[in-house]
C-alpha cells in the first residue's frame, strides 16, 4: 500500500464514503498532514466463550479528541505474553512467534512478502480494528465498507462471519441513500481470535513504518488476569411475524451487563442490531419496514424469501455506549469491566479491568 501524506478522518473512520460531490455527508474527508498529538489510544482484551470454544477477545479505540479516528491509514500489532500457537495457515509469519500484528504495507498495493495476521488494509480505528486502511485512491478510507473483519481469526474461512452493529433501529434507517449502498452499519468494534487467552500484559501498538510524514507509534497496555470464559449463550429463538419483521427471544446467562443481537439479511446483505439488557429470558422485535428506502418508502427489514441468521454476543463490559454515534462521541469511553477509565502519557496508556464475551450460535431462517 503506498505511502502517503496522512489524514485525520474528518468523519470518524465510520461514515465516510468514497468521494462523490462535495457537500455531502458520506464524502472522503479531505487530506491534511495529521495532527496525532492529542489523539489517544485504548486496549483491551479479554476472553471469549465462542460457541464453547475458548477464544480471545480485543477492543481497541484509537480517536481524537472529537471521538473520531485519529488516522486513516495505520498498521498493527499486539505482543502477547504467550506464543502465538495458531498455525502458519491462518496466522502467516506470527505463528510460532509472539505478536497478532498487521502486514507491513508495500507500495501501490503489491503482495507482501511477509505477511501477517492481519491484512495491509487493516487498521485500527474509532473502534475496532477494521479493513478500512487508505489506499492510494483514497477510496476505502476510514469506513469499515465493503464490511468489517470478518471473525473469529484463526479459524477456517468458511467458518467466519461478519458482524456489523450497530444498525437499524438502534440508529435510525440510514437506507436512504444519504450514505451510499454500501455502507450496512457501524462497526461492532470487537475482534475475536481462536487463541486460548493467557493470562498477563498484553500491548498494542499502532504506527505506520515508513510514512511519508513521520508519525509517532501509539501504545496501549492491558492485563488480563482472569482467563475463566463467561457462560456458554444459547442459540437465540426466532419467531417472524411474516411481513419482514420478528422477534427474538435470548436466555442470557449471569455475569452479562448486556446483549446484542445480530440479524443479517444473507440475500442483500442487510444487517440489524437489538440490544438487550439484564439476564434470564429477554425479548426484543425487529420492525417490519427498516430495508432500503425506495421512493420514501422503506421495504420489508427481511424481504420475503431471503435467507437470515441471527446472532447473540452477551458482553460483560459496556459495548454498545462505546460505539461513536451521535454529536459528540466520547474520545475514550470506558470498554473495560472495571468501570474505570484508561490512564493516558502522551502517546501511551494503560488501561484497567477486561472486555469478556460470549457467542451464541446462530439461529437461520427463511423469511
Amino acid at each position: 500500500m503506498h505511502k502517503r501524506i496522512l489524514a485525520l478522518a474528518a468523519l470518524g473512520g465510520l461514515i465516510a464514503l468514497p468521494a462523490c460531490t462535495s457537500g455531502q455527508a458520506a464524502v472522503e474527508p479531505q487530506k491534511t498532514i495529521a495532527n496525532t498529538a492529542a489523539s489517544e489510544l485504548q486496549f483491551q482484551v479479554g476472553t471469549a466463550n465462542l460457541q464453547g470454544v475458548a477464544g480471545l477477545n480485543t477492543v481497541v479505540t484509537f480517536r481524537q479528541p472529537n471521538g473520531l479516528s485519529a488516522l486513516l491509514d495505520n498498521t498493527p500489532t499486539i505482543t502477547l505474553p504467550f506464543t502465538n500457537t495458531a498455525p502458519p495457515s491462518v496466522a502467516a509469519n506470527d505463528s510460532g512467534t509472539n505478536p497478532i500484528s498487521g502486514t507491513p504495507q508495500t507500495n501501490n498495493g503489491q503482495p507482501s512478502t511477509d505477511p501477517r495476521t492481519f491484512s495491509q488494509s487493516v487498521g485500527a480505528f474509532a473502534y475496532g480494528f477494521l479493513a478500512s486502511n487508505s489506499t492510494t485512491t483514497g477510496a476505502n478510507n476510514s469506513a469499515f465498507y465493503p464490511s468489517t473483519n470478518s471473525m473469529p481469526y484463526y479459524t477456517a474461512a468458511a467458518r467466519r462471519a461478519f458482524y456489523v452493529g450497530p444498525g437499524n433501529p438502534f440508529v435510525p434507517n440510514f437506507k436512504d441513500g444519504s450514505l451510499g449502498t454500501t455502507f450496512s452499519g457501524y462497526p461492532s468494534g470487537f475482534t475475536t481470535f481462536v487463541l486460548t487467552p493467557g493470562a498477563g500484559t498484553y500491548t498494542l501498538a499502532v504506527g505506520l513504518p515508513n510514512a511519508s510524514t513521520p508519525i509517532p507509534t501509539f501504545t496501549a497496555t492491558t492485563t488480563l488476569a482472569n482467563t475463566t470464559l463467561l457462560p456458554n449463550m444459547p442459540a437465540p429463538v426466532v419467531v417472524s411475524d411474516g411481513a419482514g419483521g420478528m422477534t427474538v427471544t435470548e436466555t442470557i446467562p449471569p455475569g452479562i451487563l448486556e446483549t446484542l443481537i445480530f440479524i443479517v439479511d444473507r440475500n442483500v446483505p442487510q444487517y440489524y442490531t437489538l440490544v438487550m439488557r439484564g439476564t434470564g429470558p429477554q425479548t426484543a422485535t425487529l420492525p417490519d419496514n427498516l430495508g432500503p428506502i425506495t421512493g420514501g418508502v422503506a421495504g420489508p427489514s427481511i424481504a420475503p424469501g431471503d435467507l437470515y441468521r441471527v446472532y447473540a454476543f452477551g458482553f460483560d463490559y459496556p459495548a454498545i455506549e462505546a460505539v461513536p454515534v451521535g454529536a459528540n462521541p466520547p474520545q475514550a469511553p470506558v470498554i473495560n469491566n472495571a468501570g474505570t477509565p484508561c490512564t493516558f502519557s502522551g502517546t501511551s496508556s494503560t488501561c484497567p479491568g477486561q472486555a469478556d464475551l460470549t457467542q451464541s450460535p446462530p439461529a437461520t431462517g427463511t423469511e
